[in-house]
């Protein structure tokens, strides 16, 4: 990302989600079918890092948060769409739909203009003004003279730009503190269990006593999670990050808490603890909260405290951490259960959720309304 640019690493992407789709669409055997996953995956993973990096260096300070959590909007409402269309057609219709979708992105993706704090990096001081009046919406590099001369790297000279800067380090200090508050947030959003939750929800509501469809409770949760996200969306540039943060892991904590209380007298007692519709309630309120908090804005903070010098390593850093803990915590979910109980795995997930209160709580700075460089000055002194 760091060598192609962030238009070019988007436009990159397209290329494997088409083809994943292609291969899933003409699969004739399982195996066809993991390949078409793998692939995907790896796409997915690509517009990970691509995408909050690319939105986070565009956005003016003022709307970066609600433009950064477009990300997750749409991520979901994408979800929402398949689970819906999917109760109609079958799987290869979905595929042949979804494939549609990085076509129209890579020609939309043509008109786009590349970011320009990239650009300043890379010592491409008149194209990098170009691209920000473009951005800005303005015909004159006057109107933006002042933006961007207030970025550091605008004064790298063109011959020296891919020298000075890239001789940092993520293991200097000032950057290796964001590096460990990005990896320690994404950690702690996926061992909170939402991927599990998400993906056991059926079995869950099973094991509670109700019997409900799978692609039902999917479309149900689906709505749940993307009102919740509307709403993050709507409140992170007013009430900032770090109370939506913290207001998310401790409705988090409470529901799994409250949870995992049900299946213990539930699965040791034989008892149902006030009724049967807590776990209910709680999957609800655990879906809503993650929406709200940490699930989209982990995303944010990432594309906001890393610094520019490791934002692209950084970033591909962190969504490594996200997709490898996702998949560890899921296939081990079965064996866990095995052992501690349905009741052990929810006070698990509520301790996680705890520690990352508390993390958050003490180490994770609030950046609502913070130019880049004010942000990177918080961890001078670290």
């Amino acid at each position: 990302m760091d060598k192609l640019g962030r238009k070019l690493s988007a436009l990159f992407a397209t290329i494997p989600t088409l083809l994943g789709w292609l291969v899933l669409i003409f699969s004739k055997n399982v195996w066809m079918l993991y390949i078409s996953r793998f692939i995907l995956g790896y796409a997915a993973s690509f517009y990970g890092v691509v995408g909050p990096v690319l939105v986070g260096e565009i956005a003016e300070p003022k709307i970066r948060g609600v433009l950064s959590n477009m990300y997750g909007i749409f991520l979901t409402s994408g979800m929402l769409c398949s689970y819906v269309v999917g109760s109609f057609v079958d799987w290869q219709m979905l595929s042949i739909i979804s494939a549609i979708i990085p076509v129209v992105q890579f020609f939309m993706l043509i008109f786009t203009s590349e970011s320009p704090r990239h650009l300043l990096h890379r010592g491409k001081y008149e194209k990098a003004a170009e691209c920000l009046a473009w951005y800005r919406g303005v015909t004159r590099l006057e109107d933006v003279e002042t933006e961007i001369k207030a970025i550091p790297a605008a004064n790298v000279s063109k011959s020296d730009g891919n020298l000075s800067l890239r001789k940092l380090s993520i293991f200097q200090r000032n950057n290796a503190m964001p590096l460990v508050l990005c990896v320690a947030l994404v950690f702690i959003e996926q061992l909170s269990g939402f991927a599990v939750i998400v993906s056991y929800t059926a079995d869950i509501f099973k094991s509670a006593g109700h019997t409900a469809n799978g692609n039902t409770l999917a479309i149900i949760f689906g709505g749940f999670q993307l009102l919740a996200r509307a709403l993050s969306c709507l409140l992170i540039d007013k009430a900032g990050r770090r109370p939506l943060l913290l207001m998310g892991e401790v409705g988090m904590t409470v529901s799994l808490g409250i949870l995992g209380t049900y299946f213990y007298f539930f699965e040791k007692l034989n008892t149902v603890l006030i009724s049967s519709w807590v776990p209910v309630i709680c999957l609800v309120v655990y879906i809503c909260m993650f929406s709200v908090g940490i699930g989209p804005i982990s995303t944010t903070v990432m594309g906001e405290i890393l610094p520019q010098e490791i934002r692209g390593v950084g970033s591909a850093l962190c969504t490594a951490a996200l997709r490898g803990s996702a998949f560890t915590i899921t296939f081990a979910f079965e064996g866990v259960k095995d052992q501690v109980g349905s009741y052990g795995v929810f006070w698990i997930f509520a301790g996680v959720c705890a520690i990352g209160l508390i993390t958050i709580y003490f180490w994770i700075p609030e950046t609502k309304g913070k130019s880049f460089e004010d942000i990177k000055s918080l961890f001078l002194d670290v």
